[in-house]
């Protein structure tokens, strides 16, 4: 059964055109993402984090998700929600053809669908489904980076031609404020078809101190590990770090195809020593917050971010950063503990930034730092409006 056919009628809010009993009514929330834990990233993150506290409101959400390698099972709980996982192909690539999305989307019946980024053949599908079913539809851009220059250089015909279903969504979701600037020109609809819902941190603050332990001096770089997320030019940077900065070690966090090659990288600066590369489990908060608050600097030298998750959570810390000067950081130029340098900055300014960036010793003040209860406050309103409002 629909849960919002139980809604009644009921007169509206002022000037919110939803109904009380609607504003507390309990909905069937679906969950559409390529990805999902125990896959590690940024989106894959938000999500869980988006999905868990939807559920701890009392909602029924469920996520479907892909599994290109057939061995995560097909359906299981976690943290109150239901996760429902198809097969997708290649198991190489990440296309995500998944025909199985479109009869996993109809077998139930959900109040309102949110999907998770555009990029992959999954959101079309989901798109077109959610169509079909005449259930509302909200679309989170999400939008990211991509090694591949094909990839990127068909981003452009990609949009347009995804632009007939975007125009059918009820909301399409920026996480920053460049991000929505971009798809409102790009895609040339109505201003008010956008909302944007910044990302957020969810780092516990760590009682203990916020330096290493060892003594040493901790660079952390955090991100998939692929050419365009930089990590590689933060090893070249350490040969001219050494006599500078005492007790230097760098910690990326990651995981992905570059891998060997950074570790080959370490090995020809003769650096190896100083560099430590590993992911952390998407579902240890705890670790990697107190990863992030030994660091005594975090660092992005990313090409593009859309909203770049892990430097907003280390500057809820009160971690002073690094990041290039890229519009996912544009809003965060203003803050006191972010250093920027130009995108395509040689070696010896990226090791200048390094050393100027650790001499700053002030801790953030993490006021400002919008909450989650917000973010799910926005969510449950943009719902509740697909479910009352016209798309």
């Amino acid at each position: 059964m629909n849960i919002s056919a139980m809604a009644g009628a009921v007169a509206p809010l002022e000037g919110s055109g939803i109904s009380r009993q609607s504003r507390n009514q309990k909905l069937a929330i679906l969950l559409v993402t390529a990805r999902y834990v125990p896959e590690i990233g940024g989106t894959e993150i938000h999500t869980r984090e988006l999905a868990e506290r939807l559920a701890r409101r009392g909602h029924a959400v469920t996520v479907l998700t892909t599994d290109r390698s057939g061995k995560l099972p097909e359906r299981e709980e976690r943290g109150g929600v239901t996760i429902l996982r198809v097969r997708a192909w290649p198991a190489n690539r990440d296309y995500y053809l998944a025909p199985d999305i479109v009869s996993a989307m109809t077998s139930s019946r959900y109040d309102v669908v949110h999907i998770q980024g555009y990029h992959t053949l999954v959101a079309p599908l989901a798109m077109l489904s959610a169509s079909r079913e005449k259930l509302p539809y909200i679309l989170a851009f999400h939008s990211g980076g991509h090694s591949s220059r094909v990839r990127r250089a068909i981003r452009g015909p990609q949009i347009r031609a995804l632009r007939p279903l975007f125009r059918r969504a009820h909301r399409l979701v920026a996480s920053s404020a460049s991000e929505l600037k971009y798809f409102k020109w790009r895609l040339g609809l109505p201003a008010d078809k956008f909302e944007m819902v910044p990302v957020l941190a969810n780092l516990p603050l760590i009682a203990d101190g916020v330096r290493d332990p060892t003594g040493s001096t901790l660079l952390v770089s955090v991100g998939r590990l692929e050419h365009y997320k930089g990590h590689q030019r933060v090893i070249e940077a350490l040969p001219r770090l050494l006599n500078r900065v005492p007790n230097l070690q760098l910690r990326i966090i990651g995981d992905g195809p570059l891998e060997t090659r950074l570790r080959q990288i370490a090995r020809e600066l003769e650096v190896e020593d100083l560099v430590t590369i590993a992911p952390i489990p998407p579902t240890d908060r705890r670790e990697m917050a107190e990863v992030m608050q030994r660091a005594a600097l975090v660092i992005s030298l990313s090409d593009f971010e859309s909203a770049g998750l892990s430097i907003r959570e280390a500057l809820s810390l009160g971690r002073p950063v690094l990041v290039t000067d890229i519009a996912g950081y544009a809003d965060l130029r203003d803050s006191v503990l972010v250093n920027t340098i130009p995108l395509k900055s040689s070696i010896p300014v990226i090791a200048d930034a390094i050393a100027d960036s650790l001499r700053r010793t002030i801790m953030a003040d993490d006021a400002d730092v919008p909450s989650w209860e917000d973010c799910i406050d926005q969510f449950e309103r943009i719902y509740r409006d697909a479910i009352g409002g016209s798309g």
